[in-house]
């Protein structure tokens, strides 16, 4: 269970910590001290299925649009070659109900890669709404 009554095994040392934010987007942190890289998961709410009627494949197109650059980081690929260049990866899937964007880097490159992270989720829940 995710949520502000999180349930976790005794072993489990890591800190979680559950809070939505003032856009409504709902945020699990998790702190694990023995790390030494960071990742994050985005999950869209919206997917396949979200498609309009006469445009078939729109969400798995977007998908790949969101690696195409942005307004402020307009070269393609910078996000991946940034990730690569840090010891990181990154990569994203359609499904029919949702969408998953996910990287990992060393965690002293984490607010550069985050604002990107937001960038993309603004992009692609404003393109389907």
């Amino acid at each position: 269970m995710i949520g502000p009554n999180l349930i976790k095994s005794q072993n489990d040392k890591r800190q979680y910590r559950h809070v939505t934010l003032s856009n409504q987007l709902t945020v699990v942190l998790i702190e694990d001290e023995e790390t030494e890289k960071s990742s994050a998961c985005l999950d869209v709410g919206v997917g396949s299925m979200s498609n309009p009627k006469d445009i078939p494949g729109l969400a798995h197109f977007l998908e790949h649009m969101l690696f195409l650059g942005t307004e402020k980081y307009p070269i393609e690929n910078a996000y991946s070659q940034y990730l690569n260049a840090h010891g990181g990866s990154s990569n994203a899937y359609t499904a029919q109900e949702v969408y998953y964007y996910y990287y990992y880097y060393y965690y002293y490159y984490y607010y550069y890669l985050l604002y990107i992270y937001y960038l993309l989720y603004y992009l692609e829940y404003s393109l389907l709404f």
